[in-house]
């Protein structure tokens, strides 16, 4: 489980944190990640933004995908198919 929420830090650097009753009790590791205010943020606020549509019009975004099965074609991927292009590729590492 991830929890994720965008929290202005006070110049006094103290927080207070509520947990959600869905976390259960026990050890939790804690990441703060510091947003810059660098035009590279619009990146990071994009991000939440498809993440908050994907989790509420999760049918919608299902629907769309299940629109796209087999627009490849057959000749696709040297015609293996991408389950089988895949597999493929992956032989192809060093282990």
């Amino acid at each position: 489980m991830s929890i994720t929420q965008t929290v202005e830090i006070p110049v006094n650097r103290r927080l207070t944190v509520d947990v959600p009753n869905e976390v259960p009790a026990g050890k939790a590791i804690l990441t703060f990640t510091p947003i810059s205010t660098s035009p590279n943020n619009k990146k990071h606020e994009n991000a939440e933004k498809i993440w908050a549509y994907n989790r509420t019009h999760s049918e919608e975004i299902r629907a769309k995908i299940q629109k796209l099965q087999g627009s490849f074609g057959e000749n696709a991927f040297g015609g293996l198919g991408g389950v089988a292009y895949q597999r493929k590729t992956r032989d192809e590492w060093d282990d």
